[in-house]
Parts: C-alpha cells; structure tokens; sequence
C-alpha cells in the first residue's frame, strides 16, 4: 500500500503516522509543486531536524579539539597536561543520549495510568529530575560499573513490571496513583544521577580538569540529540524500542569506563 497502514497501539500510538520510505521518490517529484506533501512527508523534517542538530552538535563539539589542534602545531610546548582518550568523550555522549532515551517514553507509558498527559509529564520529571539529585549526592559511594550495570537492568525489566503495576492499581484514587509512579520511577532516576558525576570525578582523578567544560558540552550535545532521535524512533519502531536503545547507549558507557580502565592499568604495568 501507498501508505503504512499499521494499526496504532499503546506502544505506537500514531494514528497520523503514514509515511513510508517508499514514497520519497514521489515527495522529490512533488517539491514546490504542491501545498500538500505525499504521505506524511512532515516526517522528513524531524529526519532533516535531527541531522542538523548531529552536525550542529558535532561542530561545535569538535570546535575546541580544532583550536586546540592548530595551538599545538603552532606552539609545541604551550599543551602538556595529560590529554582524555576518545573512550572518555564518548561515555559522556553516551550518558546524554541515555537519560532522555529513558526519561521520553516513560513519560508516554504513564500517560494512560495517570490519565492525562500533563500529570504524566510533571510526574515523572519531577521523579527523575529529583531522584536524579539525590543520586548525584551518592554518587561517590556506589562503584560507576554497578551503577551503570543497575541502569541498564532497570531499564530493561521496567517494560515487563510496569504494565503488572498498573493491572493491579488502576482503579486507586489519582492521587494514590501519582505516589506509586514516583516510587516506581524514584530507582531509577536515583542511579541516573550518578553517571556524570562520577563520570567527572573520574576525569579529575585522571588529572583532566581543563577538559570538563568539553566533556559538559558534549553530553549537553547529546541530549538534544537524544530528545529528537527518541521522537523518530518512537515513530517508526514504538517507544520499547527506545528505551532498549537508551539501555544500549548506557551499555556502551559501561564498556567505555572498562576500556579506559583496561588501558591504565595497561600502562602503569608497562611503566
């Protein structure tokens, strides 16, 4: 069919959604000769939307190793401080992309149970913004692996416990409802707050303080990628889909803290 006519549901719920990749020979042909793109073309600008924050993004993280590049060909002996690896930069990214791959769609699996989208926004941002708070206080008394490895098996199982949650208090008061979202959601958003702030002592233990405010900016970059890049995933695929990608982007952070681990000791074995 001309159109993708999947049937909407709780984990896709795009009635509007119709476009298909097929049709982009027909939405070219049509450029500046219609008031209506073919099928759903307005995907195409989250698509184009979420190229030109990657290059935006990427510029502007990029910026200060160009500079830094030109500084050092210029001036061999101005740079002698210890410089990250790219491991480093990219458990950065990972964390900015993993937050906002979370946080999006459980904002959406609660819109049903708290029954409108609003109590379901401040809901859930007030628990993952807060906990997240809490955590960064204890962040310095939970190992990062274990907490990254909890991250990633909350997000994970959440799909399967959170739909028995919901069976079994559907029919409490509103108020009783919006406690148990917080109480659900408080673990989690307790362990992501710790990432990048022991992310950052880990950077100073490592003698980097001149590189946080890049390694800030970078995760800054990533999450407004991740905000636009869960909106087309969750169209095209559903909103599990995003969550499993926001574990696998909080995955691969942990396998960045164990390469970089790796090699230190690496090093201090060949010294």
């Amino acid at each position: 069919y001309s159109y993708d006519i999947t049937p909407p549901t709780d984990d896709r719920p795009f009635i509007g959604h119709y476009f298909k990749w097929s049709q982009i020979d027909q939405i070219i042909a049509g450029w500046g000769k219609t008031w209506q793109p073919f099928g759903g073309a307005g995907y195409l600008v989250i698509v184009g939307l979420l190229l030109l924050t990657i290059i935006a993004g990427s510029g502007l993280t990029l910026l200060p190793w160009i500079v830094r590049l030109i500084k050092q060909r210029k001036y061999p002996d101005s740079i002698k401080q210890p410089q990250p690896s790219l491991c480093d930069f990219i458990y950065f990214a990972c964390i900015g992309l993993g937050y906002l791959l979370v946080e999006i769609p459980l904002i959406q699996k609660f819109i049903l149970y708290l029954e409108q989208p609003a109590y379901a926004f401040t809901s859930i941002l007030f628990a993952i913004l807060f906990f997240s708070g809490c955590g960064s206080l204890f962040a310095h008394k939970i190992s990062l692996k274990i907490c990254l490895i909890g991250i990633t098996g909350l997000v994970l199982i959440s799909p399967f416990v959170i739909p028995i949650v919901f069976e079994r208090s559907l029919g409490l008061m509103l108020g009783w409802r919006m406690v148990i979202t917080i109480i659900l959601v408080a673990p989690l958003g307790l362990l992501m707050g710790m990432p990048f702030p022991a992310g950052l002592r880990w950077i100073l233990e490592k003698g980097y303080a001149a590189y946080i405010p890049w390694f800030w900016g970078v995760n800054g970059a990533a999450s407004v990628v991740s905000a636009i890049l869960a909106a087309i995933i969750a169209l095209s695929f559903g909103f599990s889909w995003v969550l499993r990608i926001g574990a696998a982007a909080y995955l691969l952070g942990l396998f960045m803290v164990s390469r970089v681990n790796r090699s230190a000791k690496e090093l201090l074995c060949h010294q």
